[in-house]
């Protein structure tokens, strides 16, 4: 199945139905701010409940892998979906290049390592949020399939590496 086929048959739902498509929207906006306001509650925490190591650590590994998935995207600089095959995106974008890997997917399965290593509920919490984060990225016509994919392989890869 070619890719516009397979963008059209996932984005169908959300283009017949106006309150799906205000939910999807929702979502792809809402998850972000969220986890961020979550991330800066946790440094607050990690800082004044845990111990200074702890807090550096939940402010230095995210940024660290910030830092990477924005040098791989400049270095792949692979076309949007809604670039490379024409395809009408549910959440219009004026972005060129730079789909893969997904930095929301990165940045927010990051957090998610680092909310498991403060606490096993908030990191299972978050990585919930981060996968359908994901999944409203790839809906929104904004990112493959493989740029989510490898956002998470990264943030696992960098959790697992720096965390433990």
């Amino acid at each position: 199945m070619d890719y516009t086929s397979f963008y059209n048959k996932i984005s169908k739902p959300f283009n017949e139905n106006r309150l799906l498509l205000l939910i999807l929207r929702f979502i792809y906006y809402f998850i972000p701010i969220i986890t961020f306001i979550l991330y800066f509650i946790m440094i607050l925490y990690s800082f004044y409940y845990i111990n200074i190591q702890t807090c550096l650590k939940v402010i230095i590994i995210p940024f660290l892998t910030f830092v990477l998935v924005s040098v791989l995207r400049k270095i792949f600089n692979i076309q949007r979906p809604y670039e490379a095959v024409r395809i009408f995106p549910l959440i219009p974008r004026s972005k060129d290049g730079e789909s893969f890997p997904s930095r929301h997917t990165v940045s927010l399965g990051i957090i998610a390592m680092a909310g498991l290593y403060l606490n096993i509920y908030l990191g299972i919490i978050l990585w919930a949020m981060t996968i359908i984060q994901g999944f409203v990225r790839v809906i929104a016509g904004v990112h493959y399939p493989k740029d989510i994919y490898c956002g998470i392989i990264i943030s696992v890869l960098s959790g697992i590496s720096f965390f433990i």
